[in-house]
């Protein structure tokens, strides 16, 4: 097992533990004279303004790094509360770093790791904040490009969730990255992602239906007739059969009154008195009706 050190310090930072680690980099819990923050290092990286040299530098890691100080930029502009708040981003000794409000919870991703899902009216309401904050990105010409339990955020009271890593958003803004096959979880990615075509807001919304089914689990069937039309709907195989936005989804959400949705259960209601004394109305009518067909087949005609 590979044994990774943890920094003491991060640029002004105290590293206070190792929250989590991915391909593009690693994320602490870190103390600043601001108070605690999270901290995306990416380690032993040159500066992203550097022009290439392809005999001292690796050209694909130079990418790399411009593509996550697009990110930030991207991200930086989006003011939504359940987007996780950029606070900055620059060059450390350590590395390009990127600084985030810290969500004290989960990531959706160790939520689900046991493969049970989450009871429905949970996974709803975790859904439709997960649909607004990327329509709070859609309209301001922001694609995530990398929509998944790993980039979502659950707050400890369980009532909220943040979307983070907006991995399409620096391919839609800057030609320094323009390529098409921006990074992306494949099994995450729509269709026409996967097949090298640019990420755009229908395949965010096919990856958001990907991880609504996630959280419905082997509940999907509970969750209700109006959400099962609108997953099947979000993972359309043809870009052009999907909800185009995710304003459109919010919009039929709301219309079908799924917008209040809160996302701890609602107790549900005690039976009245009236429906309990009555209870027994059912079996005594259909005794009755069985001795009065009995009685007469049984009369002498």
């Amino acid at each position: 097992m590979e044994t990774v050190s943890m920094p003491a310090r991060i640029g002004g930072f105290n590293v206070v533990r190792r929250i989590a680690r991915g391909g593009y980099g690693t994320v602490y819990h870190a103390r600043g004279p601001g108070g605690d923050v999270a901290v995306k290092l990416y380690e032993r990286t040159r500066d992203p303004d550097v022009v290439e040299d392809s005999r001292t530098t690796n050209g694909s890691e130079l990418k790399r790094l411009r593509l996550a100080r697009e990110q930030a930029r991207a991200q930086m502009s989006l003011r939504h509360p359940n987007v996780v708040k950029m606070l900055g981003y620059g060059r450390t000794a350590e590395g390009f770093v990127v600084l985030m409000d810290l969500v004290r919870g989960w990531s959706l991703r160790e939520i689900l790791s046991d493969g049970r899902g989450v009871p429905p009216r949970l996974a709803i309401a975790w859904f439709l904040q997960i649909i607004s904050a990327l329509d709070h990105a859609h309209a301001r010409g922001i694609v995530h490009g990398d929509l998944k339990p790993a980039n979502v955020l659950v707050c400890r009271d369980l009532a909220r969730v943040q979307v983070t890593d907006f991995g399409g958003a620096a391919g839609v803004r800057s030609p320094e990255v323009d390529d098409p096959r921006l990074p992306c979880t494949r099994s995450y990615a729509a269709p026409e992602v996967i097949a090298g075509e640019r990420p755009d807001a229908r395949s965010d919304v096919y990856s958001a239906g990907l991880v609504l089914a996630e959280m419905l689990g082997q509940k999907v069937w509970d969750s209700g007739r109006r959400i099962r039309m609108v997953l099947l709907k979000c993972l359309a195989a043809r870009p052009e059969a999907r909800p185009q936005t995710a304003r459109q989804i919010l919009r039929v959400l709301t219309k079908r009154g799924l917008r209040k949705t809160r996302a701890k259960p609602r107790p549900r209601p005690a039976r009245s008195s009236e429906g309990t004394s009555l209870a027994w109305l059912g079996p005594m009518l259909a005794v009755l009706t069985w001795v009065l067909l009995v009685l007469v087949l049984m009369t002498p005609r």
